[in-house]
């Protein structure tokens, strides 16, 4: 192996842990997020359709972190199997999404605003996250970024 291969596997190996810690503290957030939603759905004993959808995504977010993690084990695990950056990237993304739609919408019940509003603005603020992230505008660039994207995009 070439000093470049085993710098490229250490690489490799340092960003399937940052998924796992990652995964494991969105795993953490949901759930005290998801008993939360319980504690107030519990004391209001209302069937509000928000708490519920709240409840479902923090599920989605729960049960995909798990599986992410368990994806994130197989690298040091004796099998063949070796998680794409791409997987662990469309996993983060199904995670998180899920993560912060479900916190927009207990947020939006909580604020007692009318129906019709709560349903304009979740997929509002959904699509504008997804856009933040694809085109990562300047604001949220790192100074002296070293990927291609951030490259280009500073030198026009």
């Amino acid at each position: 192996m070439s000093e470049e291969e085993i710098r490229e596997e250490h690489r490799a190996e340092e960003f399937v842990k940052l998924c796992f810690e990652f995964f494991k503290h969105l795993t953490t957030l949901s759930t005290a997020g998801a008993l939360v939603v319980l504690a107030v759905y519990r004391e209001l004993a209302v069937g509000e359709w928000l708490l519920g959808l709240t409840l479902v995504l923090f599920g989605i977010s729960i049960l995909a972190s798990v599986l992410s993690m368990m994806v994130c084990t197989a690298l040091f695990s004796s099998s063949d199997f070796e998680p794409s950056e791409r997987l662990l990237g469309w996993a983060m993304l199904v995670s998180a999404g899920s993560f912060v739609t479900g916190s927009e919408s207990f947020m939006l019940f909580l604020a007692e605003w009318p129906r019709w509003l709560n349903l304009a603005l979740i997929p509002v603020v959904s699509v504008a996250l997804v856009w933040l992230v694809k085109t990562r505008p300047p604001f949220l660039r790192r100074s002296g970024s070293t990927s291609g994207r951030g490259e280009e995009q500073e030198s026009e």
